[in-house]
């Protein structure tokens, strides 16, 4: 990415933490802006290296951060916001995902996945790659 300026070292090759809390869509055109993309939590490795990351800024981030998917098109169907794929992996924790129409963007906490609201009052940190 071009401009590194508010992020955090990567200690995780090909990923920038930005402690800064954002709603869904501003860390997707965050990332965009920055010449990269929103992390994906595709796969265990990619979720345990996003963990590792967010662990370094544990009090800004609450152990959370956007997953880079969405259902807002249509529910129960989550999609990659990089590539447009449906989703093929994902760990949702136990009894999620459960926010109907209103939470539609996945969130990474803890190693699992949540659904939380994409815009409004709901800001998490942001990993680019």
């Amino acid at each position: 990415m071009k401009d590194k300026s508010y992020a955090c070292e990567p200690i995780t090759p090909g990923l920038t933490l930005f402690p800064t809390r954002r709603t869904f869509h501003e860390s997707v055109h965050l990332c965009r802006v920055l010449g990269g993309q929103i992390a994906i939590a595709n796969t265990s490795a990619k979720s345990a290296a996003m963990m590792k990351l967010l662990a370094t800024k544990k009090e800004e981030c609450s152990h959370e951060v956007w997953a880079g998917y969405e259902d807002e098109e249509e529910e129960g169907r989550f999609i990659d916001v990089v590539n447009g794929q449906e989703m093929k992996w994902t760990n949702w924790n136990y009894g999620e995902p459960n926010g109907g129409r209103i939470e539609n963007c996945a969130t990474l906490k803890k190693g699992f996945n949540n659904d939380n609201s994409c815009d409004g009052e709901q800001k998490m940190c942001t990993l680019c790659e």
